[in-house]
């Protein structure tokens, strides 16, 4: 399987390299949605990775998926290849058939029955084919899919310029219904860890933005990269980015059926602090030429501004890790809180 992740990786970068280019991200504009690239990913089959070869899938789990997912941030790509994976994985889960074109993904839970009722952000919501809608029910989900051609939006764009549209329905009819194996909790934490994933790639690329110019802008006779306090503030962010990717790398590996209770809010708390300081040290380093919407670092710190709070912010699930936490201190066991961090936490 590892083979295979890093074969999806591979085409998604070709794929990326011929159509996502900086100007080609800036002139998807508002909204934030390029649909060439989407029907280049739909031919590639790549949001349909995580679905069984009888559905046109690669069969692999959503951690095996993470190294295609972090190639999309790493270009900025303006196509929700996160939550189309997500909602595909949702649909076969539930028994529904797949649809075609581009499937957003409700991020709040909406009252379904044979019709839907509530309100819910749906990134891409207005470019989407069909939407799924789920509801909990227990230890699993009710999910559905929704038709949105009847629909009204209200549209929205986030800090990065993607479309995060609010739908509100009462009695909305629905194209299909089914019941699916996963937790509402489950369901976050598994958005969670794509997030983390996505965070880890745009910091790698403004990294990258901020060394390029750190190397190449001479001040005082000699480049920014000689000058000690860069030097010291470009280590400290790749420490971090570094931090954060073995982080979400750890989280992939220990969440196979299921995302892991533990190391799934760590990454996303650890991405959310580290892209932070990453994008707070490439625009130092940038000054104001990396405030211009010509130059492409704008590209890579809007997306870690908006991503960060998507699926928990690092301060509601560091409230969830903590609860846990209390939880395992609490058993009567001296040594119950640190056997649940060194032993239990990662089993």
């Amino acid at each position: 399987m590892s083979d295979l992740k890093e074969i999806l990786a591979d085409e998604a970068g070709r794929i990326l390299g011929n159509l996502c280019t900086p100007e080609a991200v800036n002139a998807a504009g508002g909204g934030g949605f390029s649909s060439a690239l989407w029907s280049a990913v739909e031919s590639s089959a790549l949001h349909h990775a995580c679905l069984g070869e009888a559905d046109g899938g690669a069969g692999l789990g959503l951690g095996d998926a993470l190294p295609m997912v972090r190639r999309f941030a790493n270009f900025a790509a303006p196509v929700p290849i996160a939550d189309a994976l997500l909602g595909s994985i949702l649909l076969q889960r539930a028994g529904l058939a797949l649809p075609q074109g581009l499937l957003a993904l409700a991020h709040a839970p909406l009252t379904l029955s044979s019709s839907a009722t509530g309100r819910s952000r749906v990134p891409y919501g207005r470019h989407a084919a069909r939407i799924v809608l789920w509801q909990k029910e227990g230890d699993s989900l009710r999910v559905a899919l929704l038709d949105p051609a009847d629909q009204t939006f209200t549209r929205g764009l986030n800090l990065a310029g993607e479309a995060i549209d609010m739908l509100e329905m009462t009695g909305a009819p629905l194209l299909a219904v089914g019941q699916a194996t996963m937790s509402a909790d489950d369901l976050l934490a598994w958005g969670a860890l794509l997030r983390a994933a996505q965070l880890v790639g745009v910091m790698e690329q403004a990294l990258a933005l901020a060394v390029e110019h750190a190397n190449t802008r001479v001040q005082f006779g000699r480049s920014l990269s000689a000058f000690q306090a860069v030097q010291h503030s470009l280590v400290v962010a790749f420490g971090e980015c570094a931090a954060a990717t073995a982080a979400m790398e750890t989280a992939a590996a220990l969440s196979v059926e299921r995302p892991h209770a533990l190391a799934v809010p760590a990454a996303k708390i650890r991405a959310g602090k580290a892209a932070t300081v990453v994008a707070r040290t490439a625009h130092q380093v940038l000054g104001a030429m990396g405030y211009t919407h010509e130059h492409a670092l704008h590209q890579y710190t809007r997306r870690i501004w908006s991503w960060r709070d998507e699926f928990g912010a690092e301060a509601e699930w560091s409230r969830k890790l903590g609860a846990q936490a209390r939880q395992h201190a609490q058993t009567g066991n001296p040594d119950g809180l640190w056997d649940w961090i060194t032993v239990k936490g990662i089993a």
